[in-house]
């Protein structure tokens, strides 16, 4: 075996655990250390020279809660299911097996350079996840038009890192990123992650309807063609910290950056140290039935070439 896949393993984007390591490649035959290997899902998966051949099998052998890491191979094709990835078991860990997470991993990066894609063509939500304690690092996203990518309905103390979402199929107010609804679950988190709308007429990156105790946090929204009606939607049972985030539109408009139809509870909301760029601007939060559902920190809408160089957000459009 060419690489060690477990404890201070020499793959470096490998977490120490006591669970098994899981691999997983997007094509039929993939490389390691300059040989060439046949995925497939009669492997065992357990070592990159046995790789399974979809994230769905990977999931099938896992064991819940014990530490369990499926490790997503590099490649130019995306790691693609034809059917919905049924996401059931609580604690596993999804890594893009790619230096970048490991580089310099105390600075915030671009986590658009994601090497690692994870994709569908299934006509339905890519992944349904219903587990626990599942987390995401250095993945891009990409759902399939007018599907979402990711369904998370109970799923608590999941968390995205360094990851991204690449909203770039066919214009589609119905394609959207990750939607929780039902009893979706507390404690969820988007850190450092990217979400970047290529198309424009697209539905929300998130929509945390559903989510309590949210955080999301040193997380970039940008719209780079087009315009974006929504880039973060919240709802009726969405409480949460959205902090250190850029809201960004290098292209027709960013309408909202954030709309809270639906958001019900006094003080649910805190948005500290945000910063908006001329579009959305003032519009950066709005929708609520009442400014006493937000609270505001430090929050700063940008001016353009000779202006004041940006203004505090002080009110809620």
């Amino acid at each position: 075996m060419a690489f060690l896949t477990k404890y201070g393993t020499l793959w470096g984007d490998v977490p120490q655990t006591t669970g098994q390591v899981f691999w997983v490649s997007p094509t039929a035959s993939y490389t390691v250390d300059g040989r060439s290997y046949d995925a497939s899902d009669g492997n065992d998966g357990l070592s990159p020279e046995k790789a399974l051949r979809t994230i769905n099998r990977a999931i099938v052998l896992a064991t819940a809660s014990v530490g369990d890491v499926i490790m997503l191979m590099p490649s130019a094709t995306a790691h693609t299911d034809t059917v919905t990835v049924t996401l059931n078991k609580a604690g596993l860990t999804f890594v893009g097996a790619h230096p970048h997470t490991r580089i310099s991993p105390n600075v915030r990066g671009n986590a658009i350079g994601a090497k690692v894609n994870w994709g569908s063509t299934f006509a339905g939500a890519g992944i349904t996840n219903t587990a626990a304690d599942t987390t995401f690092v250095g993945i891009n996203f990409i759902p399939v038009t007018a599907q979402s990518m990711m369904t998370c309905i109970a799923t608590p103390r999941n968390t995205w890192i360094d990851c991204a979402l690449t909203m770039s199929a066919t214009a589609s107010t119905s394609t959207k990123g990750f939607v929780f609804s039902g009893a979706a679950g507390a404690y969820c988190s988007f850190i450092n992650c990217v979400f970047m709308n290529t198309i424009g007429a697209q539905g929300p990156a998130i929509d945390c309807t559903a989510a309590v105790n949210f955080l999301v946090d040193k997380c970039t929204f940008v719209v780079t063609t087009g315009s974006w009606a929504v880039a973060v939607q919240g709802g009726a049972a969405l409480t949460g910290i959205f902090r250190d985030n850029d809201w960004q539109c290098s292209g027709t408009a960013m309408t909202k950056g954030f709309s809270g139809t639906g958001v019900a509870a006094a003080k649910a909301l805190l948005f500290t140290r945000n910063y908006f760029g001329v579009s959305p601007g003032a519009a950066g939060i709005t929708d609520m039935a009442t400014t006493t559902f937000c609270e505001l920190d430090n929050n700063y809408v940008a001016t353009v070439g000779g202006g004041t160089g940006g203004t505090l957000n002080t009110t809620i459009s």
